[in-house]
């Protein structure tokens, strides 16, 4: 499987986040994303997946507020669909959940999109064969 971030040697890797269709003209526009061209397949290698029909791909700028922006594009998509969006994220081994609805506060998904992409704490690493 192909490695969902990517680091441009010029600060933080970015971040591949699955949206549907529909998302993609609305992220770009507000200047959350930047779109990357792909297939069905690759999809399933984001590190983020928002909704049940994500099949785009696009990667989140890399800005002091765009985690926050993000979480708040995500709460209000959910309110305006009266509906209830699903994330999921998966780094390093571990996948994690949030289903959000429109009473979710923005900090909220904002602190689960930071704590999932995360690099996974020394103290949570697990032994080398032999240690322990």
């Amino acid at each position: 499987m192909s490695d969902p971030t990517h680091s441009t040697g010029e600060g933080p890797e970015a971040v591949v986040v699955a949206v549907p269709d529909d998302a993609v003209d609305e992220l770009v526009g507000n200047g959350l994303a930047s779109e990357i061209p792909t297939l069905r397949g690759p999809v399933l290698d984001a590190v983020l997946t928002v909704g049940v029909d994500s099949a785009a791909l696009v990667t989140l700028l890399q800005t002091p507020d765009t985690l926050r922006t993000f979480a708040a594009w995500v709460r209000q998509r959910a309110t305006a669909h009266r509906d209830e969006i699903r994330i999921s994220a998966r780094r390093e081994g571990r996948v994690v959940e949030l289903q959000v609805r429109g009473d979710v506060p923005v900090d909220t998904v904002a602190t689960f999109l930071s704590d999932a992409l995360a690099p996974k704490p020394a103290s949570d690493a697990e032994p080398a064969p032999g240690d322990a």
